[in-house]
C-alpha cells in the first residue's frame, strides 16, 4: 500500500510541476479582415483567440484562398514558440518586421512567406522535412 500512495505521489508532484508549461503554450489562429487592420498582425481582433501571440504562442496560419483572401503582415518585433503556415497561407514579414521562432516553423512552400525584415527561427525549419537551423533571413 505504501508503495502505491508514493507512486501516486510521485505521479501527483510530476503532474502539478509540469502545469506552468502546458499552460504557458497555446495556439492562436489568424484570421484577419478587422475593418482598418484586415492584414496587422499586430490588431487582436485578427486572432480568433481575441489576444495577440507572444514567446509562448504556436500560431498557425490557415489558408483563407478560399474566405477572406488576407494574410498577416507584420511591422514590428515579435517573438513566437512555433509557426505554421497551412496549405497556400502568406506571411510577409515588412522591413520595419523582426519575428523570432524559438521552436519549429513549418512552411510548406518557400514562396509563402516574403521577408523584407528579418525572421530568426532557433531550432528547426521544416520544408518538406525536419532540418536544424539557427538561421537568420533577411530581405529575399
Amino acid at each position: 500500500m505504501k508503495a502505491n500512495h508514493n507512486s501516486f505521489l510521485a505521479v501527483a508532484f510530476a503532474l502539478f510541476l509540469s502545469i506552468p508549461f502546458t499552460q504557458g503554450q497555446r495556439t492562436l489562429n489568424w484570421m484577419g479582415g478587422t475593418p482598418g487592420h484586415e492584414t496587422d498582425w499586430q490588431c487582436p481582433k485578427n486572432w480568433y483567440e481575441g489576444r495577440l501571440p507572444d514567446e509562448f504562442s504556436n500560431v498557425s496560419i490557415a489558408d483563407v484562398s478560399t474566405r477572406s483572401l488576407v494574410y498577416p503582415v507584420l511591422k514590428d518585433a515579435v517573438w513566437i514558440n512555433s509557426l505554421r503556415l497551412e496549405g497556400n497561407a502568406r506571411l510577409t514579414i515588412l522591413n520595419s518586421g523582426q519575428l523570432t521562432i524559438y521552436q519549429d516553423a513549418f512552411i510548406p512552400h518557400q514562396e509563402n512567406l516574403k521577408v523584407n525584415g528579418l525572421l530568426n527561427i532557433l531550432n528547426e525549419l521544416e520544408e518538406g522535412g525536419k532540418q536544424p537551423a539557427t538561421a537568420s533571413l533577411a530581405k529575399n
